[in-house]
């Protein structure tokens, strides 16, 4: 492959468990299978800035041989979003908000299984941001009536379940098989669960990544 580097950003919460792990795994991979002119970094949404990788995910990565132990957690900057080709959520809800911020990114940011998967959750989440939009111009239409029907029901957040509701409800779930669940707070073999996860979705992506840039690099020199 040429020289040109790739740049794929990794992106979780805190920057201290997934997108860490993530961010070794990958490199890892890239390398043992011979694949050069990758970048990879990785941050977070809410990062505190210098924050060391929680423990347990440095000892999870220390069983599988890599090193987690000088990682330092970063904030997510503009300039990270406008240097990267790729960038891999953790979580759709993940990917939303990022691309509530930098809407300019669209076409290059994926959830991670979604990526992997070779599936396309915009679809999904475009349905669910319209019916949040919604539910909340009907809450700034009409606060009164919809206090005076929660007291008529006499049960917390209303009565029955909407058409709306469920739908959204719906959505919510079928996201949520894309989501690589947070470990912090959790215990080892909750890492190592999660850690199994991330691996087994950067081998499909680094499977995928190989074929798509073999293909860029044959049309470039044809």
């Amino acid at each position: 492959m040429g020289a040109a580097a790739y740049r794929i950003l990794l992106i979780c919460t805190g920057n201290t468990c997934r997108s860490s792990m993530a961010e070794v795994y990958l490199r890892h991979l890239l390398q043992e299978r011979g694949v050069t002119g990758v970048e990879v970094t990785s941050a977070g949404l809410a990062a505190f800035e210098g924050a060391p990788a929680t423990p347990q995910a440095v000892q999870v990565m220390k069983e599988e041989g890599l090193d987690l132990a000088s990682h330092r957690a970063h904030r997510l900057a503009a300039a990270d979003v406008m240097r990267a080709d790729l960038i891999l959520t953790m979580t759709s809800d993940q990917k939303r908000a990022l691309l509530g911020q930098y809407p300019q990114a669209s076409g290059r940011v994926f959830a991670l299984l979604e990526y992997a998967e070779g599936k396309d959750l915009g679809p999904l989440l475009l349905r669910l941001h319209l019916l949040e939009q919604l539910e909340e111009a009907r809450r700034k239409q009409k606060p009164e009536a919809a206090e005076h029907r929660v007291e008529e029901q006499g049960v917390p957040g209303g009565g029955d379940e909407s058409e709306d509701e469920r739908e959204k409800r719906e959505l919510q779930a079928q996201l949520a098989v894309y989501d690589i669940e947070d470990p912090i707070g959790g215990d080892l073999e909750v890492y190592r669960k999660t850690a199994r996860k991330i691996r087994t979705a950067l081998e499909q992506v680094v499977s995928r990544l190989t074929r798509e840039l073999e293909g860029k690099g044959k049309k470039e020199s044809g």
